[in-house]
C-alpha cells in the first residue's frame, strides 16, 4: 500500500487553512505543517487535523523550509500543497518508508 505525507509551509493562513486541510485529509496518511511565523490562528486550526506542527524561522529561502518539511515526513511518498496555487505532486521521500507515527485527524 502506498503511503503519503502531505507537507505544507504556512504563515498566517487562518482564512483558508481549514478548507485546504479538509479537502485533502482523507487522501493522505499524515499531515506535516511547518509554520514560518504565524500571528493568527493558523496553528490552532492545524491542530484539528494533525499534531505534526513545526516552527521554522523564515530565512527568505522557500527551498530550506520545504526541505525541512520533507525531513519530518515518515511515509513512503511526500507531497507539497500550496494554499496559493493549485499545484499538487507526489514524489518518493528520500528516507524510504518508516513506521506511521500520526494520522490526519479528519472527519468527513
Amino acid at each position: 500500500m502506498v503511503t503519503i505525507s502531505l507537507c505544507m509551509i504556512v504563515r498566517n493562513e487562518e482564512a483558508v487553512l481549514e478548507r485546504c486541510l479538509h479537502s485533502v485529509c482523507n487522501a493522505v496518511d499524515e499531515i506535516i505543517l511547518v509554520d514560518t511565523g504565524s500571528e493568527d490562528r493558523t496553528k490552532e486550526i492545524a491542530r484539528s487535523y494533525t499534531d505534526r506542527i513545526y516552527d521554522f524561522a523564515w530565512s527568505d529561502d522557500f527551498a530550506a523550509a520545504r526541505n525541512f518539511s520533507f525531513s519530518k515526513a515518515t511515509m513512503a511518498y511526500c507531497t507539497k500543497r500550496s494554499n496559493r496555487r493549485a499545484s499538487f505532486f507526489v514524489m518518493p521521500c528520500s528516507h524510504g518508508s518508516k513506521s506511521r507515527t500520526s494520522a490526519a485527524m479528519c472527519t468527513s
